[in-house]
């Protein structure tokens, strides 16, 4: 959330909004400057849905559905980010297709595997921003 927070907020600076948009979707990690010790260490939303999706569908406790709520949320914010970092205005046309192309698929291949998309307040976030995104492919 703090990663993709910052790349919504540094509109001024639009390779650091890139930057900052796509350690969101992929992670980060840094090795700790002296004296602190050890890496640290952001998961990413693709990361976090990686590591949750196991939990979430194995099984129908409470524990489970946290999970789920939590994955899907997870898969929400990896196309969120890929659209807002296609709308950067210093993003070529060709290059915006490819985001705004990932960003669909990743919806795409959400809702394949997981046809009811975690209810329905998940469906409608994800269909708003399908159409954010076919709107931005025209």
């Amino acid at each position: 959330e703090f990663l993709q927070a910052a790349g919504e907020k540094s509109s001024g600076d639009k390779a650091k909004a890139d930057a900052y948009l796509k350690q969101a979707i992929v992670g980060y990690k840094r090795p700790a400057t002296a004296p602190q010790k050890g890496d640290i260490v952001a998961w990413g939303w693709g990361g976090i849905a990686n590591r949750l999706s196991k939990q979430a569908f194995g099984g129908e406790d409470a524990r489970a559905m946290k999970a789920r709520e939590q994955f899907f949320e997870a898969r929400l914010n990896v196309a969120t980010c890929l659209l807002k970092r296609a709308l950067l205005s210093s993003k070529s046309p060709s290059e915006k297709q490819e985001l705004l192309t990932k960003a669909a698929e990743s919806i795409e291949v959400t809702r394949k595997l997981y046809p009811e998309l975690g209810g329905a307040a998940f469906q409608q976030r994800f269909d708003r921003l399908q159409k954010d995104i076919q709107k931005e492919q025209g």
